[in-house]
């Protein structure tokens, strides 16, 4: 069938467009599939590769009382059971390669899901009756729409000063067609084919190990001065169901006209400020001194090999070492047919390699031991090592040791490295530690009344200590972390013993701690020492207040009753104080002798 759709591929480059191509192509299949069948479909049915499809049953209609259905499919000329079912029975016969994707609706159709290629014929089904058997055939054709065109371009600069001549202007592929689809090259709507002077089409057709065709193009053409601003492309017209038609079109391309160089200078655009870091994008640029009407080209080598870019800017990706190589430019003139000037440069791209931490992973040690951790890398620079823990900063250098570990040190441990002379160069690597060891108790009183006394129990150990308490009074525990446990222990006052013990334990062995228990008599006697207290302090503060307004009363008093110091013409003595009990004599009202 393959070589059969290529010859009248072939045979139809005559006609004019390429829906007519495809309308010839359609018919070819659906003949080939009418004769690979005993006899003529009396249905046509077309559905899309991948989707479900109904094959209905004619059949179906003209039996009544059916007893018995039978489904076959045409393979290699004559034709195999691929369903049967009885009416009386649920059981149903599916041939293998259909298993999981057959099902008989309403009327006897059949629903094929998941189509395949290998499910393109013709099927028969057949219906039995009480005194006869119908039966009738359908033909079923799939088709694939294909992927977008994808187009590459011949990169090939024009001289139109030279002796004209054609050149690759691209290669242009569909994947995924079924039957063959149609390719087309065009200059700007202008159609492009073995027909156009100084045009050559070269098309290569497989089909794939699943069956799909996968179609490939070159264009070479022979551009002129006029041709500088013309746009390529390809485009594919594919057969979509009984004679509908879709297209699909590639992006543009363009013939590249280029000029030679006197002069070269290679420097590097991006990043800026230098220094470099792996990771970052590099673009390189061979800047030219040129003359506009010379006719060039740039050339890029990478660690002496050749690289496929050209053009003034070379841009590296996410750089990493293998990277920092010597990069070289070259111009080629294309009126002499040689060489012109070239620059080189050695790249350097800072990078932090190697990174370790010894010892790694997942670390456990015993309580009270010692542990070193060794972090180490190769870097281009000098760098600086810094150790962190729950954010926190813990130790710088190399090296961390932790001497006498207690759980508190449990965690993860994180090697940070950086290259001051390189801003944004650093890597990090962690460690995971864990200590293991006898549990520490700590028991705290929490709440304390008349009614009743609360305790807190918190349990630091590897693995999880497990905390239990001398009464009967069941704790609440929380656990806070893989190493510390906190249980809380209410106790009402009458039911209280004299004192509470938690233990913590696990496998490394157990630890307790006490804490009494107020009684109720100590508890009534705190209460009235603090009343008393008080009180005392309200007294004191009451007999200072009065003692400061009687002072304050006489101090006015004393200042009310003090006789004028001013002397007289009668010569009374200002000096006189009078006594308590005296009374003031008027200056106006003063006794003649």
């Amino acid at each position: 069938m393959h070589s059969a759709l290529m010859a009248i591929h072939i045979t139809v480059r005559s006609y004019s467009s390429q829906e007519s191509r495809l309308k010839l192509l359609w018919k070819h299949n659906v003949a080939n599939n009418c004769k690979a069948s005993a006899h003529n479909a009396d249905v046509d049915i077309s559905a899309t590769l991948g989707e479900s499809v109904r094959l209905p049953c004619q059949a179906n209609d003209k039996i009544t009382h059916i007893k018995h259905v039978t489904w076959y499919k045409d393979e290699g000329g004559s034709r195999k059971q691929i369903y049967s079912k009885r009416r009386d029975s649920m059981d149903e016969e599916i041939a293998t390669a259909f298993q999981g994707r057959l099902v008989m609706g309403d009327h006897s159709r059949l629903k094929v899901s998941s189509t395949r290629l290998s499910d393109v014929g013709t099927y028969t089904c057949e219906v039995q009756g009480r005194a006869r058997k119908k039966e009738t055939s359908i033909t079923l054709h799939l088709f694939a729409i294909p992927e977008t065109p994808t187009i590459t371009s011949g990169k090939v600069p024009v001289n139109v000063d030279a002796k004209p001549q054609p050149v690759l202007i691209g290669e242009c592929t569909i994947k995924g067609s079924y039957p063959m689809s149609n390719l087309t090259w065009y200059k700007d709507s202008m159609e492009l084919d073995n027909n156009v002077p100084d045009v050559k089409v070269d098309k290569k057709e497989v089909r794939e190990s699943n069956g799909l065709y996968t179609i490939s193009s070159k264009l070479h053409y022979q551009p002129t001065a006029d041709d500088q601003d013309a746009k390529y492309h390809c485009d594919v017209v594919f057969l979509k169901n009984h004679g509908e038609f879709g297209r699909k079109k590639s992006s543009d391309i363009s013939v590249e006209f280029i000029y030679a160089a006197e002069n070269v200078a290679l420097k590097i655009v991006s990043p800026s400020p230098q220094p470099i870091k792996e990771g970052d994008d590099v673009v390189l640029e061979c800047s030219t001194e040129e003359n506009a009407d010379l006719d060039y080209t740039i050339s890029w080598q990478k660690g002496g090999e050749t690289n496929e870019h050209e053009g003034e800017r070379l841009t590296l990706h996410s750089v990493t070492r293998e990277d920092g190589v010597v990069y070289k430019c070259t111009t080629f003139d294309f009126l002499e047919s040689v060489d012109g000037p070239s620059h080189e440069m050695t790249l350097q791209v800072n990078s932090i390699e190697n990174l370790t931490v010894t010892p790694g992973g997942r670390v456990v040690k015993l309580y009270g031991d010692s542990l070193t951790l060794e972090c180490d890398s190769s870097s281009s620079q000098t760098p600086v090592y810094i150790w962190t823990k729950d954010n926190n900063k813990v130790g710088e250098g190399m090296v961390l040791t932790l001497h006498s570990i207690n759980y508190n040190q449990s965690g993860t441990y994180h090697c940070e490295v950086t290259v001051p002379s390189v801003p944004g160069l650093e890597k990090e690597v962690k460690v995971d530690v864990q200590v293991e060891g006898k549990p520490e108790v700590f028991v705290k009183k929490t709440k304390s009344s008349a009614k009743g006394v609360n305790f807190e129990c918190m349990a630091k150990g590897y693995p999880t200590p497990k905390i239990s308490w001398n009464v009967e009074q069941l704790p609440k525990e929380e656990k806070k972390s893989d190493f510390e446990v906190v249980s809380s222990l209410a106790l009402p006052q009458k039911d209280a013993p004299a004192h509470v013990t938690c233990t913590a334990s696990n496998k490394f062995g157990q630890s307790s701690q006490d804490s009494s228990v107020p009684s109720t008599e100590e508890s009534s006697v705190g209460i009235i020492i603090v009343i008393c207290i008080v009180a005392i302090i309200i007294l004191l503060f009451l007999i200072g207040l009065t003692y400061w307004l009687w002072k304050k009363k006489r101090i006015c008093d004393s200042d009310r009753d003090e006789p004028s110091k001013t002397p007289t013409s009668q010569g009374v003595n200002s000096g006189h104080t009078r006594l308590p009990g005296e009374e003031r004599v008027p200056l106006n009202d003063t006794p003649r002798v």
